[in-house]
């Protein structure tokens, strides 16, 4: 990967990234890398300029820089440093190819669709891997819990991920402690395949014989938002929590404690932002976590379950439609007995998961199969969806989210990096 970095990519590495600037002895070395959040606002800058895209910046001077960006002088002499570091960079990017581990941006077509459609801003700029990339875009389950995890939250998690390598699901995991690696392992064995999100020591945990032997397999996938070299910071551990999430269809939470811990913010920020469908494991004995997180909008599910239904997709599917169904009839009794003005709009919290349907076209009649949605409430979802714009027809009967929508090849694309979705 790191042999074809294309210039827009190598732009963005040199502003945004470590790799190579601590390497710099320079006194004159006060220049840090930009963050992620000052690279969004950066980039918007750039995309509504006369420069366009990151990689013309290597053809302005410092004046030219500040002038075409309307820039703090202070604030270009910071990018023009940094780009001038590319000789470091490259010998830095060099070790990591001989470690097995790439780099790419949101600049590169092989960043995962699924952060830019579901994090939107908060996808990270970069990302730092070992093994096989393309498991970045497989349909994926979220596994996630507590590193002290109780006995049969071990047993849930432990059939769960032996029952996603079962039906083709890729695990997606923290690559931590207890319920992470529980998962892991159990896919691992099962002969399935997994993508671990790290916060921290890729380039020690790829070293590891035993993970070695499934990334060279093509069965797992270490990524992460950070440095290969970096170490455990609480921080990065909760900030790589929305990563996991960005990368799963649905995500399945088997133990939690209440009001703490990674796995509680992740789970609570997902059910306010709504990125997917979020499951919490729900029996006797389960944590107190479990119970408030399906009190705050969770859907429960037991190991039973696990072991009687004949498709996981087919369950998870039939408890996400009760769930939105139970939703609904609970919003409208509330609208009639209260004196609310403004109630919920329902479609605002059932458009997001019809919409990460729509990266390709369907008909209303396939959606319903899909989603397992009656085809009259489809019908009322998908006329509003048109209403506000969301959705593009590709022909008569098949239909398509506008976020993947391509005017001239009507097919999938890579959302483009200077593509930032305001709602």
């Amino acid at each position: 990967m790191n042999q074809n970095i294309s210039p827009d990519s190598l732009a963005i590495l040199l502003l945004c990234s470590n790799i190579g600037l601590n390497s710099l002895k320079s006194k004159e070395n006060n220049y840090k890398s930009f963050s992620d959040k000052e690279w969004i606002k950066l980039s918007q800058r750039i995309v509504k300029s006369e420069v366009k895209r990151p990689s013309a910046l290597f053809n302005l001077s410092q004046i030219e820089i500040q002038d075409y960006l309307q820039l703090p002088i202070g604030t270009a002499e910071r990018i023009k440093y940094l780009l001038g570091r590319t000789g470091s960079l490259t010998l830095e990017l060099e070790k990591l190819s001989s470690m097995g581990i790439w780099v790419i941006t949101r600049a590169d077509p092989a960043y995962p669709k699924s952060f830019k459609k579901i994090l939107k801003l908060d996808s990270p700029t970069i990302l730092y891997g070992a093994g096989k990339i393309d498991l970045l875009n497989d349909q994926g389950i979220g596994i996630v819990g507590s590193r002290d995890v109780d006995e049969q939250g071990a047993v849930f998690t432990d059939r769960l991920a032996r029952r996603c390598a079962k039906e083709k699901f890729t695990v997606v995991s923290g690559g931590s402690r207890g319920v992470d690696l529980i998962a892991q392992n159990a896919a691992l064995e099962e002969g399935g395949k997994v993508v671990a999100v790290l916060s921290d020591s890729l380039a020690k945990t790829v070293q590891k014989k035993e993970i070695l032997e499934h990334i060279l397999k093509g069965s797992l996938l270490l990524i992460s938002a950070y440095h290969p070299n970096s170490r455990f910071y609480s921080y990065s551990a909760l900030g790589r929590n929305k990563h996991i999430y960005g990368l799963s269809k649905y995500t399945v939470v088997s133990s939690s404690s209440a009001g703490k811990g990674g796995t509680w913010k992740g789970a609570t920020e997902n059910l306010k932002a709504k990125w997917v469908p979020l499951f919490i494991r729900n029996e006797e004995g389960v944590p107190n976590g479990n119970i408030e997180l399906i009190s705050k909008g969770g859907i429960g599910i037991g190991t039973k379950e696990l072991e009687e239904t004949e498709s996981l997709e087919t369950l998870l599917r039939t408890r996400l439609s009760k769930h939105i169904n139970n939703n609904e009839e609970n919003e409208t009794l509330y609208g009639k007995h209260t004196n609310i003005k403004e109630p919920i709009d329902l479609f605002n919290v059932v458009w997001p998961y019809i919409e990460r349907v729509l990266n390709k076209p369907h008909s209303i009649k396939e959606l319903c199969m899909e989603l397992n949605i009656e085809e009259s409430q489809m019908d009322v979802w998908i006329k509003r969806a048109y209403s506000k714009g969301k959705i593009k027809y590709i022909d008569e009967t098949k239909i398509i989210s506008t976020v993947f929508f391509n005017k001239e090849a009507h097919e999938n694309r890579q959302i483009n990096i200077f593509e930032f979705p305001t709602d």
